[in-house]
């Protein structure tokens, strides 16, 4: 199971992030987020990495490799 928490301001800067909340990995799985701007998904040392990601109308479907059990994903799309 995939918990999902967004923080978001009005120009459209976000911060999500995923929580496995679950005894399993989760394996490989896409991520749809309606943002004009490029997703990054951010190392727990802060530095941003790319993640595959494409476009689809007004939405961004970002391709997960992995989250481990128990664990989280931070994406932003602020540089």
């Amino acid at each position: 199971k995939i918990v999902p928490t967004v923080r978001a301001d009005k120009a459209g800067n976000m911060t999500i992030m995923l929580t496995n909340a679950s005894l399993d990995a989760t394996g490989r799985f896409e991520c749809r987020v309606r943002s004009s701007k490029e997703l990054f998904a951010m190392d727990k040392d802060g530095t941003l990495v790319s993640v595959q990601q494409r476009i689809e109308g007004d939405t961004r479907v970002v391709t997960i490799e992995n989250i481990d059990r128990w664990d989280y994903l931070l994406l932003t799309n602020m540089e």
